[in-house]
């Protein structure tokens, strides 16, 4: 079984890749979306940052269990903002003061031996206003400024480090990403 991570902000294509990816390779393969925790969070407000993220880490990991134990595990899990995800977003919410250095620890402390199941990442890297311009045409108020986007993609590369990874550019078009994914995963 494989573990394929898309990770990016909002209005990079991950979700719609992480479809795309999961046709394609159902086509031989037995494949599994499992999708971003944060979405279902019963804690929607903006104060509550600290349990959304101990929520999503669990939900998650729940998730990705569930799926490893079961009778029949699929032969590839796509997760459409997964772990590392949230433990980009755990730094950021740090580095912002929007939770405790005891709380960061704590979640570092659970997402870290999880974060090594994965094996392959594939982070979409968005201009902040490529983002920013999407969901404005979706009708959606974004949730993070250009600024708070240009930060998040920093601590991303600071997060990852040298993390082997597949790099895609989210200016692309999804035609040109599909095409790409496809190239690597083709067995």
């Amino acid at each position: 079984m494989k573990i394929i991570e898309f990770s990016g902000i909002s209005k990079s294509g991950k979700s719609a890749l992480v479809k795309r990816l999961a046709r394609f390779l159902s086509e031989r393969k037995r494949v599994v979306i499992a999708n971003e925790g944060f979405r279902h969070c019963p804690f929607k407000n903006r104060d509550s940052t600290y349990h959304q993220q101990v929520w999503t880490v669990f939900s998650m990991i729940n998730n990705l269990l569930k799926l490893l134990s079961s009778d029949s595990p699929p032969d590839y899990i796509i997760m459409d903002r997964g772990l590392w995800d949230v433990r980009i977003f755990i730094e950021y919410f740090n580095k912002e003061g929007k939770i405790t250095t005891k709380e960061y620890k704590y979640l570092c402390y659970v997402i870290g031996p999880y974060l090594d199941y994965v094996d392959k990442l594939v982070w979409i890297i968005t201009p902040p206003e490529v983002s920013i311009g999407r969901q404005h045409e979706e009708g959606i108020n974004p949730r993070f400024s250009v600024s708070e986007l240009e930060k998040i993609s920093n601590i991303t590369r600071k997060v990852l480090g040298k993390r082997e990874r597949i790099e895609l550019n989210g200016a692309k078009s999804l035609d040109e990403l599909q095409s790409l994914l496809e190239r690597e995963f083709d067995e």
